[in-house]
């Protein structure tokens, strides 16, 4: 949708891309003006019909990635050619989800995915629309999508789940931490622990999910960082912020 008159009027809806989508994480503008909308979707893909190739011999779980793009500030958009999956434990785990951009400050454009194996996987791409083989990071994580954040001197904070899945969100989503790059993601300082799970001593609940997790961060005008988190025990959402300098000290 399309807002005029300061966002009190909307245009009707507009499908840009249809499927069985998961969580959408993050969008981002490009220098070049191109906006890109990262996705996964079910691949439809099962023990019957696993693919082709490597597929055929290897778990790669039920979702790829890929993104979808507009140049012309969202009135039409593109669907890449890139898709992008990782192996997985088994048959049936979700596989390459709910991935996460930042473009960094030589253009290309870089990507974090959620995955079952213990750390991120990153792809990279030089307008957005053409993407790298994913590969391992050496960050840890949860099974949890991580979030970028520029603040305005350049630095780049990440936040996420900087821990280990067992069991599920026992010690995966019960702490959100937080890491800032000086050099565009190439070191990190900082992985300060930002918040945690209030209810983290308690039995988890009966279904669904649980702990402090998928964080949606913005920058403040004095500088801190506010957000919001999709996965968070108890009733209600809160909003939280921290000063990003306070990760180094």
């Amino acid at each position: 949708m399309r807002s005029t008159d300061h966002r009190t009027k909307w245009t009707a809806p507009q499908r840009i891309w249809e499927g069985c989508a998961g969580d959408l994480q993050c969008v981002i503008q490009l220098q070049s003006g191109r906006i890109i909308l990262p996705l996964c979707y079910d691949a439809d893909r099962n023990w019957s019909r696993r693919g082709e190739g490597f597929d055929a011999f290897d778990y790669v779980g039920m979702y790829n990635c890929t993104v979808i793009y507009s140049d012309d500030d969202g009135k039409t958009w593109e669907k890449s050619k890139s898709i992008l999956k990782t192996t997985t434990p088994t048959n049936d785990s979700i596989g390459a989800v709910e991935p996460v951009l930042v473009q960094l400050l030589d253009g290309r454009v870089w990507m974090l995915i959620r995955t079952q194996n213990g750390r991120f996987l990153e792809s990279y791409s030089a307008d957005g629309s053409v993407w790298s083989p994913p590969q391992p990071t050496s960050i840890l994580s949860s099974d949890s999508p991580g979030a970028f954040i520029r603040l305005p001197d350049k630095r780049l904070v990440l936040m996420w789940n900087n821990c280990q899945r067992y069991p599920y969100a026992q010690g995966s989503r019960q702490v959100l931490h937080a890491a800032i790059s000086a050099d565009d993601g190439k070191t990190w300082r900082g992985r300060r622990e930002i918040l945690r799970n209030p209810y983290r001593n308690e039995p988890p609940p009966p279904r669904g999910d649980h702990g402090v997790a998928y964080p949606y961060p913005v920058l403040a005008h004095d500088g801190r960082i506010i957000y919001t988190l999709w996965v968070e025990s108890g009733q209600g959402r809160t909003s939280e912020s921290f000063d990003p300098d306070w990760l180094l000290e």
